[in-house]
């Protein structure tokens, strides 16, 4: 169970520094937002990410289910992930270090589930691959604000 609060962290850890390393230096990025609902409702907490060879973008639902990507998303075709995590709020602050260092895993062989989804993670396994990702979304050359999706906890 420890173990998988490690690999939770490490995703997010790899995700973090995918995303910091994938600036917008040389990459044209343009605007993105939309909603994403679970069961045709708003999904709160949900981080969406954005991806292509040359950049990542992210951004995290509101209440309402909308967001809009921080750091926008590359034009043309994107793949498209997402992730909920207990124990994060809606402004993307996750649970303290101290929380962190207690889940820290003992030794032993990690368990098949531990390595199919993160601890904590609220999304259905075939929403969350960061390794294959589920979803495609061709973003248009001027952006858009209707980047919608809509998944099933099924």
């Amino acid at each position: 169970m420890q173990y998988r609060t490690l690999r939770c962290w490490t995703v997010l850890l790899v995700g973090l520094i995918v995303v910091a390393g994938c600036g917008t230096d040389g990459v044209k990025t343009v605007d993105v937002s939309g909603t994403v609902y679970l069961d045709d409702q708003p999904a709160a907490g949900v981080t969406v990410f954005f991806i292509t060879d040359d950049h990542t973008g992210t951004g995290k639902t509101g209440v309402d289910g909308k967001y809009t990507l921080d750091n926008g998303a590359q034009p043309g075709q994107n793949k498209v992930y997402f992730s909920k995590i207990a124990g994060s709020d809606l402004s993307g602050e996750a649970v303290d270090d101290g929380e962190m260092a207690a889940d820290m895993p003992d030794e032993g062989e990690p368990s098949e589930e531990s390595a199919a989804q993160p601890e904590g993670e609220q999304l259905p396994a075939k929403y969350t691959d960061p390794l294959n990702p589920p979803e495609t979304f061709t973003v248009p050359e001027g952006g858009t604000s209707s980047a919608d999706f809509r998944l099933t906890s099924e």
